[in-house]
């Protein structure tokens, strides 16, 4: 996008004559050509149609711009995604109520203290910003974590053996 380009958007933008939302991800690469269609699709009033047709525009601009920011469906399937797969996070986000209690993280969380736990969400909060592996409660390094959330992971780990151990 030329400087023109980018200083006619702008104009749009704040004379107010787009005459429609337009998300972020779209302001960020869209053309005028693909704003424009975008618009003509937010202007549809039928639910299921409308969707359908919203979720297969951004299919179609993710293969054009692959590095475009995330849609907001995108980020909502992403963050699944991670709650799925890491049962860590799960229990943090407050959906850890939905292991059962035949689940090794089930087990562990029985066994420690309120305040234990605390300092347990503190630092799973702190391997979920480093966008860590889901297992990085019992593998990742504790260097940065401050010494009572590193008591408590060392905790956790000793706990997931004795599990692991007593399983056999």
């Amino acid at each position: 996008m030329t400087k023109v380009e980018r200083l006619e958007k702008r104009l749009e933008e704040i004379s107010g004559a787009e005459k429609g939302w337009i998300p972020p991800w779209l302001r960020a690469v869209g053309s005028r050509e693909e704003i424009a269609e975008w618009k003509a699709i937010y202007q549809v009033r039928r639910g299921l149609d409308r969707r359908e047709r919203e979720r297969e525009f951004i299919h179609e601009m993710r293969k054009k711009h692959p590095n475009m920011p995330l849609s907001f469906e995108e980020q909502l399937e992403r963050g699944a995604k991670r709650l799925q797969a890491n049962p860590w996070l799960s229990w943090v986000r407050g959906i850890g109520r939905v292991l059962g209690a035949d689940s090794v993280v089930g087990k562990i969380m029985a066994q420690l203290s309120v305040e234990e736990r605390i300092h347990l969400s503190k630092a799973i909060r702190a391997f979920d910003e480093a966008d860590a592996a889901p297992d990085a409660i019992l593998t990742a390094s504790l260097a940065d974590l401050p010494g009572e959330q590193r008591t408590v992971i060392e905790k956790v780990r000793r706990l997931s053996r004795e599990n692991e151990h007593g399983g056999e």
